[in-house]
C-alpha cells in the first residue's frame, strides 16, 4: 500500500514537472513582453538623464511636471484642452459613436436580405490601415472643392482640419469609419443568439418593437457590448496614426492626443523618462476602462 503512494506521488510529480515545462515558454514570453517592461516603465517614470539612461531618481517629479504642463492639461481655458482632455473628449463622443452606429447597422442588416453584404460594406475599412485611413479623409477635408468631396458637396472652402470648432470632430469621424466595421460584425453575431422564441412569446404577448429591444435585445447582447466599450476606449487612447497624417496634433496642439504626445516626448523632444509618465497615466485610464467594463458585466450577471 506505501509502495503504491510512493509511486503515486512520484507520477503526480513527473505531470507537474511536464506541465511547468510545457507552460515555460509562454511564462517566459509574458514575463520578458508584459511584466518587465511594466516595471521598466514604472523606473523610467521616476527617473532622469540624457535618453533612456538613468542617472538619477526623482520620485513623482515627472508626473509633477506633466500635470502642470499646458500641453498635458491646461484647466485654465474654457473649455479645458490639452492631451488629456482631448483624449477624454475622444472617449466620450468616439466610442459611443462606433457602438451606437454599429448597433444601428447590426439591427438593420438582421432584418435584410443583403445582410452578408451590408457587414462586408462595414468591416472593409477594417483592413485598411490607420494611416491609408487618415490619408483617405485627409483628401474627404481638403479645403479646395475640387479635392474635398465635403467642401465639393456643400460648395464651401470651410477648412475642417484647420478650424478648432471642427478638428477633432472630424479625426473621430475618420477614425470612427475605420472601426465601426468591428461594431457591426460583434453585434451582428450577438444578435443571432437570441432565442427565437423568447421573441416570438414576446410578440404573442402584445410586445412591439420598441418593447422588444428593450427588455430582450438589448440585455441579450449586454456582454458583447460591455466588450465593445473596452476595446473601443483602449483603442482611442492609442489613436496616433490618423491623427498624426491629418493634422499632427495640430492646429495650436488641439488635436494633440496622449499618443501623439507620448510620441514628441520620446522622438522629437528625446525625453523618454517623461514620456514614460505619460505612459502610466495612459494605462491608468486603459485600467479604468477595464473597471468599467467589469462593473457593466457583473450587473448582467445579477440580472
Amino acid at each position: 500500500m506505501s509502495l503504491q503512494l510512493v509511486m503515486k506521488t512520484i507520477r503526480r510529480h513527473e505531470s507537474a514537472r511536464v506541465g511547468l515545462l510545457l507552460v515555460a515558454p509562454a511564462l517566459v514570453i509574458l514575463l520578458v513582453f508584459q511584466v518587465l517592461p511594466v516595471f521598466y516603465t514604472l523606473r523610467l517614470s521616476m527617473a532622469e538623464g540624457p535618453g533612456f539612461q538613468t542617472t538619477g531618481f526623482v520620485g513623482l517629479e515627472n508626473y509633477n511636471r506633466l500635470f502642470t504642463d499646458l500641453k498635458f492639461l491646461n484647466l485654465a481655458s474654457f473649455p479645458p484642452k490639452g492631451a488629456l482632455m482631448t483624449s477624454i473628449q475622444w472617449m466620450v463622443f468616439a466610442v459611443p459613436s462606433v457602438i451606437l452606429i454599429g448597433l444601428v447597422v447590426a439591427l438593420a442588416a438582421d432584418r435584410s436580405r443583403f445582410e452578408s453584404l451590408i457587414r462586408g460594406a462595414f468591416f472593409l475599412p477594417m483592413v485598411i490601415s490607420g494611416t491609408v485611413i487618415g490619408i483617405i479623409w485627409l483628401f474627404m477635408f481638403a479645403p479646395n472643392p475640387d479635392v474635398g468631396l465635403l467642401n465639393a458637396m456643400t460648395g464651401g472652402t470651410q477648412s475642417w482640419l484647420g478650424n478648432p470648432s471642427t478638428v477633432n470632430p472630424a479625426l473621430m469621424g475618420a477614425w470612427v469609419w475605420g472601426q465601426t466595421g468591428m461594431s457591426v460584425v460583434i453585434i451582428a453575431a450577438a444578435l443571432k443568439g437570441i432565442s427565437v422564441d423568447m421573441i416570438e412569446a414576446a410578440r404573442v404577448d402584445g410586445a412591439n418593437g420598441w418593447q422588444l429591444f428593450w427588455r430582450i435585445t438589448l440585455p441579450s447582447i449586454r456582454t458583447p457590448l460591455a466588450f465593445l466599450l473596452t476595446t473601443q476606449m483602449v483603442q482611442v487612447l492609442k489613436v496616433f496614426d490618423v491623427v498624426f497624417v491629418m493634422t499632427g496634433g495640430g492646429p495650436a496642439g488641439l488635436s494633440r492626443t496622449l499618443a501623439v504626445f507620448f510620441y514628441e516626448q520620446t522622438f522629437v523632444s528625446l525625453n523618454p523618462q517623461y514620456a514614460a509618465a505619460i505612459v502610466v497615466i495612459m494605462s491608468l485610464l486603459i485600467l479604468l476602462a477595464f473597471r468599467i467594463t467589469r462593473k457593466v458585466g457583473e450587473e448582467d450577471s445579477n440580472d
